[in-house]
């Protein structure tokens, strides 16, 4: 599943996972660009909103940790890693 996001008045950016990659894409009224990879360890639950100008996106890696982008910058501005402790129940931990 792909979401559209309008940029301009001539300019449209999808954003859509395929196996393990997030990509994003722009199309224009005569055509489509090439996708830019954004991620290759995704697993699971994508979800983007647009925040001002910005398209924000979440998701679970490969680890099963959960991950906060937006699409200029490859930085997790959020995540919440999984970590296993020995003899306990899984626990999570959230960063900045």
């Amino acid at each position: 599943m792909a979401n559209v996001y309008t940029a301009g008045s001539d300019r449209r950016l999808i954003i859509y996972s395929i196996s393990r990659y997030i990509f994003l894409r722009t199309a224009y009224i005569d055509g489509i660009e090439r996708p830019i990879m954004l991620v290759s360890d995704f697993l699971d639950g994508l979800s983007d909103v647009v925040l001002g100008d910005t398209i924000y996106y979440a998701y679970q890696n490969q680890n099963g940790d959960i991950l906060v982008k937006n699409v200029m910058n490859n930085e997790a501005l959020f995540s919440c890693e999984k970590q296993r402790e020995p003899r306990y129940a899984l626990s999570t931990a959230c960063s900045k």
